[in-house]
């Protein structure tokens, strides 16, 4: 799994992979689906936009809340701790995404 100083690193070398928007979203809307609250909050430090939808329509808060509940809503083929851990994280995912966009 990528550090957040492997992806500050690629960004140094490339910024535009920070807005760059693919199939399933922004490098934004990945963290919240893995759970990297730290690579989130380096992102956010950035100027990732932390709002916009992604193709299927999903803000990262919504995908950070859809895997709190479940952590296999968006990746399914996790073991049961890795699925805990992406629980845990997206619930601070939610928290800290709720601080920064208001109520």
């Amino acid at each position: 799994m990528a550090s957040s100083i492997d992806c500050k690193r690629f960004a140094a070398a490339d910024p535009s992979v920070i807005t760059q928007e693919h199939k399933w979203g922004t490098v934004v809307h990945t963290a919240c689906i893995w759970g990297q609250i730290e690579i989130l909050d380096w992102l956010m430090s950035q100027g990732a936009i932390i709002t916009q939808a992604s193709p299927q329509g999903l803000t990262p808060l919504e995908i950070a809340q859809n895997q709190a509940k479940d952590g296999r809503s968006h990746t399914p083929i996790v073991i049961n701790e890795r699925k805990a851990e992406i629980e845990r994280t997206c619930a601070r995912i939610v928290e800290r995404l709720r601080e920064a966009t208001g109520p």
